[in-house]
């Protein structure tokens, strides 16, 4: 038997929703019985079954629709949780920094020297690093 998902579910439904999905494949049968039966007596009795079956959950759902006419509907419960909470005054709770700000200015190399600058020294001395390895270069003069 496989289970059927449920799409929503209230205080009151919850205790039935698998009685009542029980019943459901248990009507189900009984019709297929009804329909492969090959006696007339057994087809009859398929189906006073399936129909005392469908009778019951009827009457199970009406009064489950009823019980849940008479309870607050779960949005007006929120609502009437939250009003006093969005009409207070005072404030729920107070938010503490999680770490000192930061005052200091960070000390670049040399009093001229700015960010931009200093990527572009850092970038050279990478490039000269990677590209001499240490080579001795000789000029010559043609001339």
């Amino acid at each position: 038997m496989s289970k059927v998902e449920r799409t929503f579910s209230t205080k009151v439904r919850v205790p039935y929703q698998d009685a009542i999905g029980l019943i459901l494949h248990m009507i189900d049968y009984h019709y297929e019985l009804m329909r492969t039966a090959t006696k007339k007596k057994e087809r009859n009795f398929q189906e006073k079954q399936a129909r005392r079956l469908k009778a019951w959950l009827e009457d199970q759902k009406d009064w489950i629709h009823q019980k849940e006419g008479e309870e607050p509907s779960v949005s007006q419960q929120l609502q009437d949780e939250l009003e006093p909470i969005i009409h207070s005054k005072e404030p729920l709770y107070e938010i503490e920094p999680a770490r000192e700000p930061v005052t200091k200015r960070r000390i670049l190399e040399g009093p001229t020297k700015d960010w931009s600058q200093r990527r572009e020294d850092s970038v050279l001395k990478s490039a000269e690093k990677s590209f001499f390895k240490g080579e001795k270069w000789e000029w010559k003069n043609e001339g």
